[in-house]
């Protein structure tokens, strides 16, 4: 066996394992899209509740663990995400989350209305198992595409939930310096660019293009509203767009952390989440031509209505006051981009480059740096994460 092949064949053994534990999922917003947009029901409410019951449970779990006063905030983020974030937990029935984790709720067993284009179905039937492992592998045995849920005239997929809590909390961690690395980039512009880099990278890599072959922009934004909506839970600092510090969800009140606001998802989704509006790119010309022969197909089928992304010009521009200035790192609006081999890279961004000289030269000599460069670090908070 050559040693390409047996590199490929390790990718696919990979994808297969992270597709059954929740990643490597994607969505189809177009196939059937505007039957979609008439059938669903709107149920953003009923998931506000579902959000706002794991939240209730979140806190009651973090002031039995500490009771002479307030758990750590980022202790009640951890408690939190467990609920609303996907994790092997939630596949593999491994305990509690098995039963209370909002991604099975949106996706199998929520009271909500949904729906499904199954991979066989899809703009991506197409797709060999060689250029999209999770897709035209996995789904053989398990399909791995998500629900589609409709929020007021855009489709959004079950697993943008996923990247807004999972991958928001890391985003929100690496920009104020919570984590186990970002805590020692001094600069809050380097910390900024580390987190979008390394959200790139995970679309990127094998979470993302190199197994499904679909590196998504909405799961981007999604992932960049999710680190806003955790600053603005636990209070941490100035929102990242607005420069104003929010109102925080919780608060700690007689050694006991309460919530004082309810949370409303139409506060944070918008038409960035919707693949149709905000353009996915592929693994290479190959497979955007494979999607856009898929598309045209639709179009035959149905001419008087749009179907190559952007479906909406202007929904997708709106999004300019959401983003401001970050709206070119988040969104896309041409329909078949493809990542040229050339900036398809293997590596993963590594947060020395984004210090200081002058602190890489300090890390060399001290070992505990982070405890030097950043005070809000808590060496507590170096959990591994199993998003």
């Amino acid at each position: 066996m050559s040693m390409r092949l047996k590199f490929e064949m390790a990718i696919i053994s990979f994808s297969v394992v992270i597709s059954f534990v929740g990643y490597g999922s994607e969505v189809d917003s177009f196939t059937n899209r505007y039957q979609n947009l008439v059938t669903l029901r709107d149920d953003i409410d009923v998931i506000n509740d579902q959000i706002n019951y794991y939240i209730d449970l979140a806190l009651e779990k973090s002031n039995t663990q500490s009771s002479s006063q307030c758990l750590d905030v980022k202790g009640v983020v951890e408690n939190a995400r467990k609920f609303l974030g996907a994790h092997w937990r939630s596949q593999t029935g491994a305990g509690y989350y098995k039963e209370n984790n909002l991604y099975r709720w949106l996706k199998y067993d929520g009271p909500i209305s949904r729906n499904y284009t199954g991979v066989k179905n899809s703009v991506y039937r197409d797709f060999t198992i060689f250029e999209s492992p999770s897709l035209a592998g996995v789904s053989m045995f398990h399909d791995t595409m998500g629900a589609l849920l409709k929020h007021g005239n855009i489709i959004v997929g079950s697993d943008k939930y996923t990247h807004f809590f999972n991958r928001g909390k890391k985003y929100w961690k690496n920009y104020y310096g919570l984590g186990k690395e970002s805590r020692m980039i001094r600069s809050e512009k380097q910390r900024e660019r580390y987190m979008l880099d390394m959200g790139n990278y995970s679309e990127e890599s094998l979470f993302g293009s190199k197994s499904t072959g679909v590196a998504s922009f909405g799961d981007l934004a999604a992932n960049f509203q999710g680190m806003r909506f955790w600053n603005k839970f636990a209070g941490t600092g100035a929102d990242i767009v607005t420069g104003i510090v929010p109102s925080p969800y919780i608060q700690c009140q007689a050694n006991k952390w309460v919530q004082i606001e309810r949370v409303d998802m139409r506060d944070w989704v918008n038409a960035s989440w919707d693949e149709a509006l905000n353009c996915s790119k592929y693994k290479n010309a190959i497979m955007a031509n494979k999607v856009k022969k898929r598309i045209d197909q639709l179009k035959r089928n149905d001419p008087t209505r749009l179907y190559e992304c952007p479906v909406d010009m202007l929904k997708i521009w709106s999004t300019k006051q959401v983003f401001g200035r970050f709206y070119e790192e988040l969104v896309n609006v041409a329909p078949y981009d493809f990542i040229p081999e050339s900036k398809q890279s293997w590596k993963e961004p590594n947060y020395k480059d984004y210090m200081d000289k002058e602190d890489q030269k300090l890390l060399e000599s001290h070992h505990n740096l982070g405890n030097v460069v950043n005070d809000n670090y808590d060496p507590d908070d170096d959990e591994i994460e199993d998003d």
